[in-house]
């Protein structure tokens, strides 16, 4: 009898314990204010930030690794690293999403400073050769006029680290008519370049499109990080300290 009580005291204080502290690994590339190079910025972005102080908040750790968007995809989804952060849900419809989006996306168009070339609608993408890049998801319109025009040379595919950066270029040298980007990434990486007015805004799309941490489908403790994360994000935003992250980075 004494040997079963033992038992069922042991039993209860694991039941009851809370869950042993994880190390969540988080992958993307850099696409600052939201996900930034803290060597380059002293910061780590938006997103990093909410995500750091929601898990730490909840007893876990988190590391990220800077790596290209199609290599974050791909190793999240085997399981080597547990999420990616900024995805739109077509960007791995498997993954394990929050309910919660952490940020949304905006979509713009940049030429160079000598176009007159406005964005209208999407027939009007026809009349430039638009750079993106590979991989992204930007809106579903968007995304399926890249698709139908991946073969006909008005579509620029931009592969690899710094894609931002060699897309920025291509316009500038002429080799691309157009870019598109959201307008808060774009001009960080422009200021960070001293080159604030290096392109023309041309136009935006009218939709917005909700981001996401998107937790690996191989992990077991997907739908529990997906619960903390928006769990978390709804106290940050409510107690006003969601607003105060975004605005160190001058975003409201």
């Amino acid at each position: 009898m004494k040997a079963l009580g033992l038992f069922l005291i042991l039993t209860l204080l694991c039941l009851s314990a809370p869950a042993r502290a994880e190390t969540i690994v988080l992958a993307s590339d850099y696409w600052c204010p939201y996900i930034c190079d803290p060597i380059k910025t002293g910061r780590e972005g938006i997103s990093v930030d909410i995500a750091r102080m929601i898990f730490e908040e909840a007893g876990h750790s988190v590391s990220f690794m800077p790596v290209n968007w199609k290599r974050a995809i791909d190793e999240t989804r085997s399981g080597g690293f547990d999420a990616i952060v900024d995805a739109t849900r077509d960007d791995a419809p498997d993954f394990v999403y929050p309910v919660e989006p952490i940020n949304d996306q905006a979509t713009c168009f940049f030429s160079s400073r000598s176009s007159h070339w406005i964005y209208k609608n999407l027939e009007s993408l026809r009349n430039v050769s638009l750079g993106v890049i590979a991989g992204y998801h930007y809106s579903g319109a968007l995304d399926d006029y890249v698709n139908r025009n991946r073969y006909t040379g008005r579509v620029a595919f931009m592969h690899g680290d710094n894609a931002l950066s060699r897309n920025v270029r291509r316009v500038r040298l002429g080799m691309i008519d157009v870019l598109a980007e959201d307008p808060r990434v774009l001009g960080w990486l422009l200021r960070a370049q001293g080159e604030g007015a290096a392109l023309r805004l041309a136009g935006c799309l009218e939709e917005r499109t909700p981001l996401f941490i998107a937790f690996s489908p191989a992990n077991p403790h997907s739908q529990e990080y997906a619960h903390i994360f928006s769990e978390g994000l709804r106290r940050l935003r409510q107690s006003g300290e969601l607003e105060r992250i975004r605005k160190q980075y001058g975003v409201d």
